[in-house]
């Protein structure tokens, strides 16, 4: 298997260390996310602004959450990355995440994982009385 290409280890580096400025320098100027629509905080979101803004809502509505990597698949510019969200209190919400590159920096992710799974972490989140802004958009 080759190995993960640097700027996929970087953006998810920066997405733990919550660094919107290495998070930014990591995606290309016309970078698209899509999370799904299956989940509270599903958004299409476009150019590095918007992603890192996205970001700073995560990290605080999910607090001590880090992404944890499991396997990386590289064919070309094409990469497709399988991890966890987890943190303290779970081993972890499973996803995939289909990744484009363009001019060596990230200008495409798609976002898939598991909806019962996020739901339950998001209402055990408010029911300790966690902040809901993002079940609000």
């Amino acid at each position: 298997m080759p190995a993960s290409p640097p700027i996929i280890v970087r953006t998810y580096e920066a997405w733990n260390r919550r660094d919107r400025e290495l998070l930014r320098s990591c995606l290309h100027d016309d970078v698209r996310f899509h999370i799904p629509a299956s989940v509270p905080f599903a958004r299409e979101l476009h150019g590095p602004d918007a992603v890192c803004e996205y970001a700073e809502e995560i990290w605080a509505f999910w607090g001590d959450t880090i992404v944890q990597l499991d396997r990386v698949s590289v064919n070309g510019a094409r990469i497709v990355v399988h991890g966890r969200h987890a943190n303290a209190e779970r081993a972890g919400v499973p996803f995939v995440h289909a990744a484009e590159l363009r001019d060596g920096l990230v200008v495409e992710l798609r976002e898939q994982l598991d909806a019962g799974l996020v739901m339950r972490a998001v209402m055990r989140r408010l029911q300790r009385g966690d902040r809901a802004a993002l079940v609000s958009r």
